[in-house]
């Protein structure tokens, strides 16, 4: 067993381009089969879960959200009305609410270099040529999303990882002129980056940049809940964002698509109001059933469910936080944002470097963006998240200094 416990940093890549193929141009490879390596790979970080680097307050956090999701799975069997596409439904959320299992065997620092290194070293070229070939534009920025740590730490790179850094970001520009989330995470990293750890501008103000990440989104969504400002429909009526940012296709044509167009109001109307109807708003559905819409839009899968079974769902959304809330409930929510913010904590105030403290900032900031985007899938979207949550939880990574940092990305990128 040992032997294929060491494979584990080089199965991550497939599980994570496998978990990308809804924006390929060609099936190849169906849900069910990719459903079946992602357990296996889960099933090898099991067994190497006795090793991990945890800190023991967010051992309890971890085991109690991991208790709840089995628990939540345990309940859909009860749900369950159509076979085939409930039961697939309910191993698909299952499998990625257990995704932050791979924290118990990346917060070993030498197991994530194996990881980084391999993925820039051996993985990044042929992933890109892959993705210029079969997969559309707006997945670039997925495909590419490990190039995060690069950007945090590209001040330390060899100089052919730093030009490696421009390219990647000058694909993501590319391919998400359609796609504002995509752009936005990358800058947002790319500023971070370099003002907590180029400039070290924000050094003394990290308290302050946490608590904004942290509590801003919670204070809007109360107040739009509450119907006092939704901050999607004022920027939507800012006229000097009213520009055009990209094209779509839908079936009446062209669309234009505004940079401060809503997408998201109506997402959480119908979340809430589901929740509300099905008096679902303590515990959740399930992972198999999800919030119900008056007109079915996103992935051509749910017209699919929706003409087997007749129900007017979609299993998921583009919501990061609502999909938790969905599933499991306000219990599952609240332990699912305490399995991201506490280890942002961490990182920011205990952290003794500032690589370690400015993962925590970004882990902050895309705790906020979840509240608009950060979509579960098993791509490297959502991996690259729960590394960061594995850097900052790991007391190894946590008591490193700046000096001993830098050795560890010389070691990892040499």
């Amino acid at each position: 067993m040992n032997k294929y416990l060491k494979s584990i940093p080089f199965l991550l890549p497939i599980v994570a381009f496998i978990g990308e193929r809804q924006t390929c141009t060609i099936q190849y490879i169906s849900l069910t089969a990719s459903l079946a390596i992602t357990l296996y790979f889960y099933y090898l970080i099991y067994k190497n879960r006795k090793e991990a680097n945890i800190i023991p307050d967010y051992k309890k956090i971890m085991n109690l959200y991991l208790l709840y999701v089995i628990f939540t799975f345990i309940r859909g069997f009860w749900v369950i009305e159509f076979w085939t596409d409930d039961t697939r439904s309910l191993v698909n959320g299952t499998l990625l609410m257990l995704m932050p299992i791979i924290i118990w065997y990346f917060s070993n620092p030498d197991k994530f270099s194996q990881l980084l290194s391999f993925w820039s070293k051996k993985w990044i070229v042929p992933s890109i040529i892959i993705m210029l070939l079969f997969f559309v534009k707006e997945g670039y920025a997925h495909l590419l999303a490990p190039a995060y740590f690069l950007i945090l730490f590209y001040k330390e790179l060899p100089k052919k990882y730093r030009r490696c850094v421009w390219i990647i970001l000058a694909m993501v520009i590319y391919g998400g002129l359609s796609a504002r989330s995509n752009v936005l995470r990358f800058a947002i990293v790319v500023l971070l980056s370099y003002l907590f750890i180029v400039k070290q501008i924000f050094r003394n103000l990290k308290r302050i940049s946490w608590s904004f990440f942290a509590i801003l989104p919670i204070v809007l969504l109360l107040l739009g809940t509450l119907g006092i400002y939704n901050p999607f429909e004022a920027l939507s009526n800012n006229a000097n964002l009213n520009i055009n940012f990209a094209e779509a296709q839908d079936k009446t044509g062209t669309v234009i698509q505004k940079a401060n167009e809503d997408t998201r109001t109506f997402i959480y109307e119908g979340v809430l109001a589901t929740s509300l109807k099905n008096d679902s708003w303590l515990i959740g559905r399930t992972f198999v059933r999800g919030y119900e819409v008056d007109q079915l839009f996103g992935v051509e899968a749910y017209q699919i469910i929706f003409e087997r079974t007749g129900r007017m769902e979609r299993i998921s959304c583009e919501v990061g936080i609502l999909n938790p809330f969905t599933w499991m409930g306000l219990i599952g929510l609240l332990l699912y944002s305490l399995m991201i913010l506490a280890p942002s904590w961490y990182g920011v105030f205990r952290g003794r470097n500032k690589y370690v403290q400015c993962v925590g900032i970004i882990l902050a900031f895309r705790f906020m963006f979840s509240f608009i985007e950060e979509m579960q899938t098993f791509g490297w979207n959502t991996i690259t998240l729960w590394l960061m949550v594995a850097m900052c939880i790991s007391p190894k990574f946590l008591k490193m200094s700046n000096n001993e940092m830098k050795i560890w990305i010389y070691s990892t990128f040499k």
